[in-house]
Parts: C-alpha cells; structure tokens; sequence
C-alpha cells in the first residue's frame, strides 16, 4: 500500500547459480524489504498523524485514496519507532582557580 492507493504485482523468485539465494529481482531493484505491505511514506504519515489523533483515524489519513491502514497496524508502526537515548557521557570538568 502506498499513498496512491493499493498497488499488486506478480512477481516471481530467481534463484542463483552461485549462491542458490532465491530473490524476488522486482522487490530488489525497488527497494522493498521482504514482507513490507505498506509502504514507508503510509507510515510516517500515520505516525504523523497519530500524534494529533486517534490510530483509528490516523489509518485512515495516511493515505490520499480511500484505503485504510487498521489501527493495530499504527500502533505497531509506531511502537516499532525507536528514540535515540541522549549520551549521557560527560566531559571531564575543567580545573578553575579558587577565588577569595
């Protein structure tokens, strides 16, 4: 799913000679991960979204056409976000005159 709506095509695995790794070419020359259904700009929308609504109404935002992502599906999107932690490692503290 993408934000212009549903998108299907077939596909089929090649498998290779060398290394008998069995790849689906189309999803690779795309850049689509193996069992990606919604596209990342469905999810940034929806998290987007989310932050100001309900997963509910969210899924049914972060796309320009009539689908609807379910709001399971957004809180698993953004339970799946993670937040950086802040580096907490401090410098050394400078050595200053004592002052009388």
């Amino acid at each position: 799913m993408s934000t212009c709506g549903e998108i299907r095509y077939e596909k089929t695995y090649h498998i290779s000679k060398k290394t008998s790794e069995r790849v689906h070419l189309v999803d690779r020359f795309i850049g689509i991960k193996p069992h990606t259904r919604i596209s990342d700009d469905v999810v940034i929308n929806a998290i987007e979204n989310a932050i100001d609504t309900s997963y509910n109404s969210s899924g049914k935002l972060a796309t320009n056409t009539e689908d609807v992502i379910s709001k399971q599906a957004v809180m698993k999107q953004i339970h799946e976000v993670e937040i950086p932690k802040e580096n907490s490692a401090r410098k050394e503290k400078k050595k200053v005159r004592v002052l009388l």
